[in-house]
């Protein structure tokens, strides 16, 4: 069970509870593409154990579609993204494939603990 508070410009709070174990999705031609770890604090990674090239757009949103991370792809091989700079809380990855919308998953930022 994971826990997120988050709390806006006006002081506002707002909590959720869930279960939350890892974020797994299929490409077209069923390739499996892993999220992990989830949650995370400092890196997250896209790996798929076939390598499938094309050109991706990578869009990391939070709750309310402020867009925080674009990045680009040929490949999801090992592919390592950088959330140290995001606040805590629930973000959503939308993936683009040649310009279409391909995919869309979910990842927890939580605190670092070394900052």
């Amino acid at each position: 069970m994971y826990s997120v508070e988050v709390i806006d410009e006006n002081g506002c709070v707002g909590y959720y509870d869930y279960d939350f174990l890892s974020s797994n999705f299929d490409l077209v031609e069923n390739n499996e593409i892993v999220l992990f770890p989830n949650p995370s604090s400092n890196i997250i990674f896209l790996n798929t154990p076939e390598s499938k090239t094309s050109n991706f757009q990578i869009l990391i949103s939070d709750y309310l579609g402020r867009v925080h991370i674009k990045k680009s792809a040929i490949d999801f091989k090992n592919l390592e993204i950088d959330i140290n700079h995001l606040e805590t809380g629930l973000y959503y990855i939308t993936i683009f494939e040649n310009n279409m919308i391909e995919k869309k998953l979910s990842f927890i930022k939580t605190k670092n603990n070394n900052k």
